[in-house]
């Protein structure tokens, strides 16, 4: 064997195991959990392939139900541009419409157009402890996203 069909055949044996194991995996599936844990507690919301996130946490003796926008890891913050976005949650009693307004950042490191806290108080939420819920419109990054429905506490994954 000489030399040219030596490393030929090697390279074509590499390859070969290269892509075969990929196609063994075959393609994600298109709803799943996320693998995040969530930096606050709560409940994640996965918004596009990995691009952003959503964290819901519900102080239920307070009725006091906070976003945070995250990054697509669910580490750091990402802020959005807008000052609210409504939320409509489904509790045993009707349909809930609540207007989640953006916090201050208390360590002043947010811009003023940007904001990764927001949140809502609500004697409804008292109590409450899951629900399900439907976010009509949201811009995160420049791409908007529209009817993003989850269930609390458990979280989805949504793609775009």
């Amino acid at each position: 064997m000489n030399f040219k069909t030596f490393i030929s055949t090697a390279l074509a044996l590499i390859l070969i195991s290269f892509f075969g194991y990929f196609a063994l995996e075959g393609p994600p599936p298109e709803h799943q959990e996320s693998h995040y844990d969530a930096p606050h507690g709560g409940c994640l919301v996965v918004l596009g392939e990995g691009f952003a996130h959503l964290e819901f946490v519900l102080d239920n003796h307070k009725g006091l139900l906070t976003a945070y926008s995250l990054d697509g890891l669910a580490v750091m913050s990402s802020g959005l541009q807008q000052t609210n976005f409504k939320l409509i949650a489904k509790l045993d009693h009707g349909p809930l419409e609540l207007d989640l307004k953006a916090q201050k950042d208390a360590f002043g490191f947010e811009k003023p157009d940007s904001h990764s806290s927001f949140s809502v108080l609500s004697p409804a939420l008292i109590g409450v402890t899951s629900f399900e819920a439907e976010i009509p419109k949201l811009h995160v990054k420049g791409i908007s996203f529209s009817n993003i429905n989850f269930v609390f506490p458990e979280g989805i994954r949504m793609l775009k």
